[in-house]
């Protein structure tokens, strides 16, 4: 392919066009060429060019398609991310402030963890997203895949029990599966500890935290697990080995904050008390 059939051809002279004493057109808005010569072998031609303010159009249009196309792969990602769509708008500026540790400790923690992803990804740090029931851990673990959805990554918010639920009626190979699931760029797996304890459960979840390590790329995790039960030794080999391996990957952040669920239980018994004769 040569230059000229990538650049596409100038738009029809105008009045104010112009010859230059060196016998090419001229554009007559910004008074660069329009034309320019060419010699090849022996003989010389004359082609047409873009000038100045043609080739700025040209480049301003380029980039708005360029533009455009991002938006689109970004949507796309962003309907690959999540099981529920009310989940796109678990976003850090959409936080209603009532929980007061993600407001002023956490969400700043998670905040600066997504602008640096780029330096996560490089250097596979994932985080570890710990503490009590029902106190925003899954709003706050969804914000950081907003957040990188928006910088053009691939994220993908799971847990365990719908991994090994997919996989008990799956036809495909379990690896591939699996591989797939840990190709996105970040990976959450919500609610660890939810799941069945069962030696077929615990065989699914070690292959993929262990995929997920060779992999290079980082690791979300959320659970109600507490201190003794994640860095203590565990009886259980299996279990430490995994949270072992976890802990290698992630960085530990302790979410402390009050459950929202009884919050919410509470405002909409208020809200129907009186309707309802409560």
């Amino acid at each position: 392919m040569n230059f000229f059939d990538v650049i596409p051809k100038p738009e029809n002279e105008t009045k104010s066009d112009f010859i230059g004493s060196d016998g090419l057109r001229y554009c007559g808005k910004c008074r660069t060429p329009k034309q320019v010569r060419i010699k090849i072998l022996d003989k010389e031609f004359v082609n047409s060019c873009l000038c100045k303010c043609e080739l700025e159009k040209y480049n301003a249009e380029r980039e708005a398609v360029k533009l455009a196309e991002k938006r689109i792969e970004i949507e796309k990602n962003k309907s690959l991310c999540f099981h529920e769509k009310k989940c796109l708008d678990w976003r850090f500026e959409n936080d209603n402030g009532e929980n007061q540790d993600f407001s002023c400790r956490i969400k700043n923690i998670l905040k600066k963890y997504a602008e640096n992803f780029p330096k996560m990804l490089s250097e596979n740090r994932g985080i570890l997203l710990y503490g009590n029931v029902g106190s925003g851990k899954s709003f706050a673990a969804a914000c950081v895949a907003n957040a990188v959805l928006d910088m053009g990554y691939t994220a993908h918010m799971t847990s365990f029990s719908r991994i090994i639920n997919t996989l008990w009626g799956y036809n495909g190979s379990r690896q591939e599966y699996i591989d797939r699931l840990v190709s996105y760029d970040l990976l959450i797996i919500d609610d660890l500890s939810a799941e069945r304890d069962t030696p077929y459960a615990n065989e699914i979840i070690t292959s993929t935290i262990d995929a997920r390590d060779i992999s290079g790329k980082p690791l979300i995790i959320t659970t109600n697990l507490s201190d003794s039960e994640l860095f203590g030794n565990s009886p259980e080999l299996r279990k430490h080995r995994v949270y072992s391996r976890i802990a290698e990957m992630c960085i530990p952040v302790k979410y402390v904050g009050d459950d929202r669920r009884i919050g919410k239980m509470r405002e909409s018994l208020a809200k129907y008390k009186e309707i309802l004769g409560l």
